[in-house]
This record gives C-alpha cells, structure tokens and sequence, in this order.
C-alpha cells in the first residue's frame, strides 16, 4: 500500500526481526523516529505523523506491532511480554541499520516506548508519549490490586485476563466492534462513557452504543480499513498483551526505582480514559521523567490522541525533536 502524498510517500514494507516478520508503514530520510501503536489499532493510526516527520527531515517507521495486522501473530500469551516487544523496536531499528533512535508511543505502544528507554539508555535519545504517564515499577505485583475491584463492577482490563470470551465478543463484527470502542474512549463521547458502570458479568460492548454516522476523527472507511487489520486472527493476540501484567512486572525487576533519563514528552487529551484512571501519574510525572520537555493537555479530546488531534500532536513532537540529538 502507498498512501499519495506531497513529497515523501508513505510505503508499507515487511522488515524481518529474528523469527518474525512485520509490516511497517515508512516514509522519509534521516534519523529514524520509530512510532508504537496501541490497543486496538495498528500502523494506521499515525499517518498524519509518518507523513509531518518525513517532511521534516526524519525518517519515520510505524510497524504493526507483534500480534497485529500484517506482522507475525505468536501462538502462546508469553509471547506478547513486554520485553519481547522492547527487543522487537530495537531489531526494527538493527533492520533499518540504526543505532540510536526516538521511540513514540501510544497507549499499550506509549508503555512500550518507556519501557524501551529503560532498557536501552545508550540507543534511544528520545521518548514521546501519548496518554500513558510513566510510572516507576510497583513494589507489588498487579494481582492485588484486581483483587481489590469488586467482582460485581466491570473492568475492561480483568474481563480480558479471561481467555476466549472477549475474542468472541469482539470478533462477532470487526467494524462495530472497533467502531464502538474508538467512539466510547474518544472525545465525542460522553465523559466517562468508557467507564460506564456495567454488572460484573457484561462485556465491554454492552451499553456502548456508537452513532449511526461517521465518527468525527476517522470515517467509516477508515474503520473498515482497520477491521481488515484484525480478519487473519481477530482479536486473541492483541488481548495477550494484557495477559501478560504479571510477567511484564517479574521481567523488569531491574528496573526498580529507576526514571526516564532521556529528553521527554508527553500529552494526553482531556477527556482520555488514561487520564481519568491515571491522573495522580499524569500530575506527578515531572518527578518520574527529570527531563520532561513536553507536558500537554489537550481540551476536548479523548483517548485516540494522534487521530483527534493530529495538528497539535504534530506541531508538538516537531517542537521536541528539534530539541534533542538523535
């Protein structure tokens, strides 16, 4: 696939790391910039992004993430540990012939961008992220703190440690699945609709009830296009990413007490999901990050920040990196 633009076309290659392979959307010539994706998305949500860092004198990678789109799919939950992933950014840059980078990311793509500049100091210069605060590791593990949500109140993040339900219940309609969910965590929901209260034994689509036209960010082609996406194996290997809470927290012993030494941004819409469970993270993170250039909040918008607010996420980063050395 290449996307017209300007001057510098965005073209899908297949990059192999180790044993797998993935699909990367890329345009542009100069210090790389690899940029993470999250849940339930894919390369696709940064075009406006790949395209801006081209024109501005980066080269600019977005891959499908291991378990999404057109990139490798592991059979087993422990393959979609987070430090599996740290090692796949690092091979995408080896692919590319880079040694140092800038990692963006967002959601469970913003948690792998820290994680990344913790395990890998001397590669990345530079960490932006997009709706998830940096959070030094817990002195305890997270089963405790599942434990102390009642059974009787739904939780998005417990209801997909089950295995099976939550693949069946948003593999039933690829397009009104994402389409419901990128409309409940978005700025033209109402606030708190993510969150809304449910009996404990509900999914998360139930009393989601996205509008009957296009959403106001991304039109119904766009969601078609990201439903393709998730057709060769639906949902189960994006939902191991968070089957994988206990591991990823045993994995990073190491990285106990540690902060974010690299020049930083980050930003989070106003109305993000992410925010609202994480606020007391957002309002503390200068402490976490020392270098922590970038701090935004942006009026109105929701969880799917690059897409809602692509100009502002755009002028934003492009400010950044012409700050720091890659």
């Amino acid at each position: 696939m290449t996307f017209p633009t300007s001057r510098h076309a965005i073209s899908r290659r297949q990059l192999r790391v180790g044993d797998l392979q993935f699909d990367v959307l890329i345009a542009g010539e100069g210090p790389l910039v690899v940029l993470l994706h999250g849940f339930p998305e894919s390369s696709r949500s940064w075009h406006a992004q790949i395209q801006a860092l081209a024109e501005a004198g980066y080269t600019a990678v977005a891959p499908d993430l291991r378990g999404y789109g057109g990139s490798s799919k592991p059979p087993h939950i422990e393959d979609y540990a987070l430090m599996k992933s740290v090692g796949d950014v690092a091979g995408i840059a080896d692919a590319l012939g880079s040694d140092r980078f800038a990692v963006v990311g967002h959601d469970w793509g913003g948690g792998l961008a820290w994680q990344t500049a913790l395990a890998l100091p001397e590669r990345v210069a530079a960490v932006f992220v997009l709706s998830i605060p940096f959070t030094p590791r817990s002195p305890t593990p997270p089963d405790p703190a599942f434990a102390a949500i009642p059974r009787e109140t739904f939780f998005y993040i417990r209801y997909f440690q089950e295995i099976g339900r939550p693949e069946h219940e948003l593999d039933r309609d690829l397009k009104h699945s994402l389409k419901s969910l990128y409309w409940a965590a978005s700025g033209d929901a109402p606030l708190g609709q993510w969150q809304a209260p449910k009996r404990g034994d509900a999914g998360i689509l139930d009393d989601q009830t996205p509008p009957a036209g296009q959403l106001t960010w991304l039109s119904d082609a766009d969601v078609a296009a990201c439903a393709a996406a998730f057709e060769s194996a639906g949902f189960g290997p994006p939902l191991n990413w968070f089957r994988n809470l206990e591991r990823n927290w045993q994995e990073t012993e190491s990285f106990a007490g540690r902060t974010v030494g690299q020049p930083a941004g980050f930003m989070v819409g106003e109305k993000d999901v992410a925010l609202l469970m994480l606020r007391e993270a957002v309002e503390v993170i200068a402490d976490n990050v020392p270098d922590l250039r970038v701090n935004l909040t942006l009026p109105g918008v929701g969880h799917w920040t690059q897409q809602e607010a692509p100009e502002a996420v755009n002028a934003a980063l492009l400010g950044f990196l012409e700050g720091v050395s890659i």
